[in-house]
This record gives structure tokens, C-alpha cells and sequence, in this order.
């Protein structure tokens, strides 16, 4: 990743300073407690922190300037997705050790012995992902508690295929927070990024109950879909994301998403799109003042505005726009598929 003439996140800066201390007891605030020791004492300290929390995660970007020693032991918490922006990281996470450049990123586990020495041109992006967040959408995709912490392997192939689309998911949430007028500002936009950065992880990185997620599991039965539909159009409004559909229906999320493409031809959330979207457009029937296309896509969480542009027209044979402007409403809907 190369860095602009502005850090990453500027106008979250949570401190800038060249006291080693301030910087220690700082970064300890937002994180965990961790011992910090300089290794290069004829270079100073040219620290920063910029620190973006969002709903149920956080952004951040951390700099020393300076070669250090940063050993937090266990994070205990949890869990830490570190990205380089220039430099070098040698990570250790118990057994495994970790060269951190270029195209390898690392994650931290909560469970897992840390310690990391950054050298001086060592600027990182994270992502800060809560324990407890991680494990309920594990348990809720598997269908079953996990009987030991999920630990996951610290060595991040961000130049994989799978890793380069991941790292482009980080980059739209780093750039929209630089932005005027974040999308993220939208709770719904933000849980739906959270489910999607944490399923993602589960998914792509090998950990310790990988195998759980490639395991078979019963067909669904159509009385779980229905509770699915009834829990979404109840709560249309409200951020809503596989785990509490696993919740409410009581089977797995592997289970959920078999039994909607048997009986629905879709998937869970393809199909709260769609609610989502004859939800927009009944708004945009409506025509209230100062309606636009834009601000009643974003009020029913649809942040990319040309695939909301293109599910309408697949759903209702016009645009947006053409809804908005129509006079009288065409009222004839079209039962398009906009699956995943």
C-alpha cells in the first residue's frame, strides 16, 4: 500500500507525540496494556495514533518512527488485523513468527502470546475486531458453541485473491471515513461492514475450527425461513445480520442459507435486500420533499449506489429516478432474483 501526503484516518488523530510514554499509555488506552522499549536510540520518536471506532469495531493507524518493541502478551479481548503501509513488522504469535511487509499482513488472536518489533519506517492499518463479536457470528454460521477459542493463523496473505479483496473491503471503509458525509454514519452500513469483515476472516484465514465450516449439515425446513422473513420485516429498519437470524430461527447459518436457496432461491440476505428495496421504493412513490434517490438509498442501507441502480431495475424494469419521477406510479413490480 502506498501512503498519501495525509496519514490514513488524519481527522481521527487521537495523539501525535515524541514522548515514549504519552505513546505507551495512549495506544494502552484504546487496546490493552503492553510494554513499549525503543531500539534505536539515535532516532526519535515520531509517534501517531489515528483511531476510527465504528459500530461493534474500530480503524486504526499507528506509527513510532522509530524502531520498538511492542510486547502485549495477550490481548485477551480481542482480535487484531494489521495491514502495512510501508516498513517492516517480525511478529511473534506463540510458536509462529512472522516477517510483516509488502504483501503479508498479520492477525493477532486474544489467546496467543504477542510480541512485535517495528522498525522506524513501520506504519500499519488495523483493524480491531471485539472476541466476543468474532465468536457469536462463528457460532451462529456452525450452529454450535466452540468448545475452544478461535485462533487463527497470524500470517495474512494480503497478496492472495482472496486477501486483495479483503484489503479493498479495508480500503472502501478507510477511504469513506476520509470522506465527507461517511456512508458508515448509517448504523445499517456499518453492521452490514462488521458481518462482512468478520465472516470474511473466518471464511479466507485458516484457524483452529476451520474444519467446522466446511462440515455438512441437515436440509432446512421451510417453517425456519419463514421465522427468518417474519424476524426481518419486523425489524426492517434495524441493522440485521446472520447471527440473529440464527438466533431467531434456531438452526445454523449454513442450515439458514440452505434452506433459502431451496425454498427461496436466494439467500438470507439477498433477501432482506430485496425487503430493503421495496421498502425504497415506496419512499420514492411517496415523492416527500427533498427525496432524492441517494438519500433514500442510504436510509435503507444500500451504500453502493450503482448496484442499489442496478437491483431496481432488475426488480422493477426502471430506475430509481424513473420511480421518482413518474407520474402517475408504475406499480407493477418484477420478481427479479438480486442474489449474492
Amino acid at each position: 500500500m502506498e501512503m498519501s501526503t495525509a496519514s490514513p484516518l488524519e481527522k481521527f488523530t487521537v495523539f501525535q507525540t515524541a514522548d515514549l510514554e504519552e505513546a505507551r499509555s495512549e495506544v494502552a488506552r484504546i487496546f490493552c496494556p503492553h510494554e513499549l522499549v525503543m531500539r534505536d536510540n539515535g532516532r526519535s520518536l515520531d509517534a501517531r495514533h489515528n483511531h476510527a471506532e465504528l459500530d461493534g469495531f474500530s480503524l486504526d493507524f499507528v506509527q513510532y518512527g522509530s524502531e520498538v518493541l511492542i510486547d502485549p502478551g495477550y490481548l485477551g479481548g480481542f482480535y487484531l488485523l494489521q495491514l502495512p503501509y510501508s516498513g517492516s513488522a517480525t511478529i511473534k504469535c506463540g510458536s509462529e513468527t512472522v516477517v510483516s511487509s509488502g504483501n503479508i499482513g498479520s492477525l493477532l488472536s486474544p489467546t496467543i502470546g504477542t510480541s512485535m518489533v517495528w522498525d522506524a519506517e513501520c506504519k500499519q492499518l488495523m483493524v480491531k475486531l471485539p472476541r466476543a463479536t468474532v465468536e457469536r457470528t462463528f457460532e451462529g454460521m456452525v450452529g454450535t458453541d466452540a468448545a475452544r477459542p478461535i485462533e487463527f493463523a497470524c500470517a495474512f496473505p494480503i497478496g492472495s485473491a482472496a486477501g486483495t479483496r479483503f484489503r479493498a473491503l479495508i480500503e472502501f471503509i478507510r477511504a469513506d471515513l476520509d470522506s465527507e458525509g461517511s456512508l458508515l454514519a448509517n448504523r445499517l452500513v456499518a453492521v452490514q461492514m462488521r458481518e462482512a469483515l468478520v465472516i470474511s476472516l473466518l471464511k479466507m484465514q485458516p484457524h483452529s475450527h476451520s474444519r467446522l465450516l466446511m462440515g455438512p449439515t441437515s436440509p432446512a425446513a421451510p417453517r425456519y425461513v419463514k421465522r427468518a422473513e417474519d424476524f426481518m420485516a419486523a425489524r426492517i429498519d434495524q441493522p440485521i445480520t446472520i447471527a440473529d437470524l440464527v438466533d431467531v430461527t434456531g438452526v445454523s447459518a449454513r442450515t439458514l442459507h440452505q434452506g433459502f436457496r431451496r425454498f427461496r432461491d436466494s439467500t438470507p440476505m439477498a433477501a432482506l435486500r430485496r425487503m430493503r428495496l421495496e421498502r425504497a421504493r415506496a419512499d420514492l412513490l411517496a415523492r416527500e420533499p427533498g427525496s432524492t434517490v441517494t438519500s433514500i438509498a442510504l436510509k435503507w442501507g444500500f451504500c453502493h449506489l450503482g448496484r442499489f441502480s442496478t437491483d431496481y431495475l432488475k426488480r422493477f424494469r426502471e430506475h430509481p429516478s424513473q420511480t421518482l419521477r413518474a407520474e402517475p406510479p408504475n406499480s407493477q413490480g418484477y420478481e427479479g432474483n438480486i442474489d449474492n
